[in-house]
């Protein structure tokens, strides 16, 4: 088959790509967070529980949003990078079969 050569990549289209692996990964993150919470206020009883859901609630909430933001703006600046570089030294090589 041919070879073709990645010269650059969509900074939008990398941006939304970004964007949905972080929310995926802050929702793993978040149902951890929020297992971990209930563990630990369980430990102080029927009260530390109610505390520890509501805690590791919107803890989570707050790791899905930041993850989503880190990973889309760190997608999008990555194939900015890419860009730039591989103008100079060209792209990667790939064989599509």
């Amino acid at each position: 088959m041919a070879k073709q050569i990645i010269k650059s990549l969509g900074v939008m289209s990398m941006l939304k790509l970004g964007a949905a692996m972080g929310f995926v990964i802050g929702v793993i993150a978040g149902i951890i967070t929020i297992l971990g919470a209930l563990v630990i206020g369980a430990m102080g009883g029927a009260g530390g529980i109610v505390a520890g859901l509501i805690g590791g609630i919107i803890f989570a909430v707050l790791m899905v949003i930041g993850y989503t933001i880190m990973m889309a703006v760190m997608m999008a600046i990555e194939a900015l990078i890419y860009n730039v570089i591989a103008g100079f030294v060209g792209g990667i090589e790939i064989e599509l079969v």
